[in-house]
């Protein structure tokens, strides 16, 4: 049997709930909510009989409609229903900046994405596009009502690369419908230098020790150059991109805790989780490049897996290469850095050459000499 009592504090009601556990006269007492009487809420009655029978009484508990944030987060409620239309822009968004970035979704993806979108069911596209993001995702933040962060782990396989870029999704979930910036933070990224440019006459105090350089593996960011925003949109369902560069092979563990302010993060360490990834190993190729006449020379090449993924990956290329085109620069003898598998490598000595016909090497093996053949010009 149970029993609820109730007391007001300023136009607030404090509600418990005591149930005996087994016969006998143990009891467990459980603070539920506290909650202002104007807020919606779902009404649940609560009876208790008294030992002797003569009496009964009917309490109202207010309970918040909103599950518990303890709770595991999955697809968003139905009491937070998601419009199609801006869900759709959003997965199209997505597959197009991931195209960009050089890790474009597997067809079988970008097929259902289009299968949604061709669904009249609107609730059932709904879930279609969630279910093809979600396997994408690395980690889910649940905003709650009260801007409250909390962090469950995603569906996505934790591979990386070494000395290379992996992005995968975040999953927000904003009961809040905050406009805040959402923000990562991890202590195994982070400069693992201190630069002496303003204070060129001495150089600066060392302060990091080997530890701090082990445990700084990684570098860890959120993608928030156009056509994404830096603040959350207040949509009850948004998806952002998570870019993670390894220094290390091997397995490495990295935590996770995400933020939309001071002072958000969830009690009981709930805004962060702690992911083992498993980093391959890379290899240094060396390139040779002959010209029409058997010297030595420079070419154009785009080195693309069996996903179609691009190397090194664009979202954080280092000078002389270039973010915003697929191909690098290479002379012969200099070198591309490239996990194990087999690449189709297509390369080009510019506009007055032949482009070389596409080509698979797989890593471990020597790399092929690349011919370059001049084209007839009009």
């Amino acid at each position: 049997m149970g029993r609820a009592s109730s007391k007001v504090f300023g136009g607030f009601e404090l509600i418990w709930l005591c149930c005996s556990v087994a016969p006998g006269p143990r009891s467990i007492s459980v603070p539920v909510t506290v909650a202002a009487k104007r807020r919606a809420t779902t009404v649940v009655e609560a009876r208790h009989s008294r030992a002797d029978g003569s009496a009964r009484a009917t309490r109202k508990a207010l309970l918040p409609r909103h599950p518990s944030r303890f709770g595991q987060v999955g697809p968003v409620p139905s009491d937070a229903k998601v419009p199609l239309q801006p869900l759709a822009d959003e997965a199209r968004q997505i597959e197009t900046v991931l195209r960009y970035l050089g890790q474009p979704l597997p067809p079988a993806d970008e097929k259902r994405i289009n299968e949604a979108l061709s669904n009249p069911d609107e609730g059932g596209a709904v879930a279609q596009l969630e279910g093809v993001l979600d396997k994408n995702t690395l980690s889910t933040v649940e905003i709650n009502p009260e801007s409250r962060v909390s962090v469950k782990r995603g569906l996505a396989a934790p591979d990386l690369i070494q000395d290379g870029t992996r992005l995968f999704l975040v999953k927000v979930v904003n009961r809040a419908g905050t406009t805040a910036p959402l923000a990562v933070e991890s202590p195994n990224a982070g400069a693992v230098y201190k630069s002496d440019f303003e204070v060129t006459w001495h150089p600066p105090a060392t302060s990091l020790t080997p530890a701090d350089i082990r445990e700084r593996w990684a570098e860890i960011s959120l993608y928030d150059k156009p056509p994404f925003a830096q603040r959350l949109s207040g949509f009850p369902l948004e998806y952002r991109l998570l870019l993670i560069y390894s220094r290390d092979a091997g397995p490495h563990s990295a935590k996770l805790s995400f933020n939309i302010g001071q002072g958000t993060q969830d009690v009981g360490f709930l805004n962060q989780i702690t992911i083992l990834f498993k980093t391959a190993a890379a290899h240094s190729i060396q390139l040779h490049v002959l010209d029409e006449n058997g010297q030595p020379s420079m070419a154009s090449f785009v080195f693309r897996d069996s996903l179609g993924r691009i190397y090194p990956n664009p979202a954080k290329r280092l000078a002389p290469d270039f973010f915003f085109q697929p191909q690098v620069y290479r002379a012969s003898g200099e070198y591309i850095t490239l996990p194990p598998g087999s690449f189709t490598v297509t390369c080009t000595g510019g506009p007055e050459y032949v482009p070389a016909t596409p080509r698979v090497y797989r890593t471990g093996r020597r790399a092929p000499r690349t011919g370059l053949s001049p084209q007839a010009v009009d």
